[in-house]
């Protein structure tokens, strides 16, 4: 995978900075954030993680790269056996006399130790978005991954969610989870795909928006469909995620509740979407435009060869 590629081993990128900036157009930063700003806001906090390592003289421990331990009891969150990653055997397929593994041990961090999992909590939280105010200005640097965005990546919990509204409803569905940790749903529906419902859903949601309000009317929907269907050729009249954002950005010169709903596109940034088909083109777009993650079932809504 890395054929062709420079890979540079032992280099502190923050004490190199300057040089290795010179190097490309983009730079992927997924170190610490605070860190990258020399800590000048105060330090956010961390979970850390503490290794023991041992050569055990037999072929197989426990027949598995990882094993995660649950219980109260064991001072351990995992073990580590290194050679089932890759290989396990010899090129001969025997097994290896020996096994390397390592026991993983929650630890305190303080500054100086490794960190690995941000402080979901709100002190934190607070922080790291001032922080991500100084990032948004680095037009040189995209931030990612637990340390770059400060945020435990977990999206059973959204997954669940669209599948149990998918089959609530028996048609396609899309759960968004917010930085929060609030969920809402969208249903496809005659006027709006699954991916517009969740997202005006997520709108209200932020600007406090009673359920009750329509933030676009459907005097304001229909024309556009007739667009799409009558002279652009489609043969899908709902809204998708772009052309939901004009349209409530029309209905916002004249309508409060649209404005509102307008004000809290950049608070969408970060969250977690999860559709139970895959995504049109369009609204995977329009999301990572927001600044989400997205992910989807291995699944068309319909039967089409291509899928746009």
């Amino acid at each position: 995978m890395l054929d062709g590629i420079e890979v540079r081993l032992g280099i502190d990128y923050l004490e190199n900075k300057e040089e290795l900036d010179k190097l490309a157009e983009k730079v992927v930063y997924t170190g610490a954030i605070d860190a990258y700003f020399d800590y000048k806001l105060g330090n956010l906090e961390y979970r850390s993680v503490r290794f023991e390592n041992e050569v055990l003289d037999i072929p197989n421990y426990q027949g598995n790269a990882a094993v995660n331990y649950t219980d109260s009891e064991t001072p351990y969150t995992r073990i580590i056996e290194h050679k089932w990653f890759e290989f396990g055997k010899d090129d001969d397929g025997n097994d290896i006399e020996k096994t390397v593994i390592s026991k993983e041990y929650s630890s305190e961090w303080k500054p100086g130790d490794e960190p690995y999992y941000p402080v979901n909590d709100e002190k934190n939280g607070a922080l790291y978005e001032k922080y991500r105010a100084l990032a948004d200005k680095e037009e040189q640097v995209l931030f990612g991954g637990r340390l770059g965005e400060y945020r435990y990546y977990d999206m059973d919990a959204v997954i669940a969610r669209a599948l149990a509204r998918a089959e609530e409803t028996g048609s396609p569905a899309v759960a968004l989870q917010l930085m929060n940790g609030e969920i809402v749903t969208g249903k496809t529906s005659e006027l709006l795909g699954a991916s517009s419902a969740a997202l005006l859903n997520a709108l209200k949601y932020l600007a406090r928006i009673p359920d009750k309000i329509d933030l676009i009317s459907p005097e304001v929907i229909a024309p556009i469909q007739h667009l799409k269907v009558e002279h652009l050729g489609s043969k899908n009249p709902r809204m998708h995620t772009d052309e939901l954002l004009i349209a409530l950005s029309i209905c916002a010169v004249t309508d409060e509740y649209a404005a509102m709903a307008v004000e809290e596109l950049n608070n969408l940034r970060g969250s977690e979407i999860h559709s139970t088909v895959i995504l049109a083109h369009a609204d995977d777009k329009q999301f990572g435009k927001l600044g989400t993650y997205v992910t989807c079932e291995p699944v068309f809504e319909d039967k089409k060869l291509f899928h746009g």
